[in-house]
């Protein structure tokens, strides 16, 4: 009798046991599910967006394009101009996108591969970084850019990312990519996207190193001593043939955040995309 007894006892904890870890693996693939279903609506989001922001874009060259006929603002129209500032677009049929579009062009920023360490290094200075990490930062940049393993007074090479413990070193050429940035030495996350959001700032679409007055910031003009020229009134910014503009797109769609940037070139009032970034 006991041991009939014993053997029950054994037996219903053992059955209590795989009722338990029926529950716990059932509790784990519902949570795997709900995961897989929120990742696949992100996703739909995502590239729902994507070509949504391609369309914002479309929307944003023929606007530009309409206004190289006229010499003057006109009163109550929403004239697109090439100066960086966000205009809403409505998309018809798409009551739950909330997009806005700039562009700039490429001819308004510092080109990472062609600017000294004085202009780095000033519009660092002129983007309250202190003058300390703005040493570091344009002396990481040349380090970066240059054909030689030499370091600069500050600046760092494999020595300084090895021990780092980076699974990089520099690669002694020229800037492929903005985002190149976020690797030298001196620049994190908060300041390549954030607070000053160096992205703004700089560029490898500028090869002539030429600044144009008319489409730089205010920030970049007092960096570089560039000097502001006095106009009458109010003018329009024109496109300019065989350059490359910067489209920044950012908003919502279907509950996703969506920020696109595309570099497209003006030629022959014509629009040919040379790069694109899609967050």
């Amino acid at each position: 009798m006991k041991k009939s007894t014993s053997r029950q006892g054994i037996i219903l904890v053992i059955v209590l046991w795989l009722l338990f870890l029926i529950s716990f693996l059932a509790i784990q693939y519902s949570k795997s599910v709900r995961q897989q279903a929120k990742l696949s609506i992100n996703l739909k989001g995502k590239l729902l967006g994507y070509y949504i922001a391609q369309s914002a874009i479309a929307y944003a060259q023929r606007m530009l394009v309409v206004g190289q006929d006229l010499t003057e603002p006109i009163e109550g129209i929403d004239l697109w101009q090439p100066d960086g500032e966000l205009h809403p677009v409505k998309l018809v049929g798409q009551s739950d996108v909330n997009l806005k579009v700039g562009v700039e062009p490429e001819t308004g920023k510092l080109d990472l591969n062609n600017a000294t360490f004085d202009e780095i290094f000033n519009l660092l200075l002129a983007l309250n970084i202190s003058e300390h990490t703005a040493n570091i930062i344009a002396d990481s940049i040349i380090d970066w850019r240059d054909g030689d393993k030499l370091i600069r007074p500050q600046g760092a090479e494999d020595r300084y990312y090895q021990e780092a413990g980076c699974n990089y070193t520099p690669p002694n050429k020229p800037f492929k990519c903005l985002e190149e940035l976020l690797l030298v030495r001196g620049i994190n996350y908060e300041l390549f996207w954030e607070r000053p959001g160096l992205w703004r700032y700089f560029t490898i679409h500028n090869p002539q190193g030429k600044i144009d007055s008319e489409s730089a910031s205010k920030t970049i003009k007092e960096a570089l001593g560039i000097e502001e020229e006095e106009e009458e009134g109010e003018t329009l910014l024109k496109l300019q043939n065989n350059v490359i503009y910067r489209f920044i797109t950012k908003g919502i769609v279907k509950n996703v955040y969506i920020f696109y940037i595309s570099w497209q070139r003006f030629q022959n009032n014509k629009w040919q995309k040379v790069e694109e970034r899609f967050y």
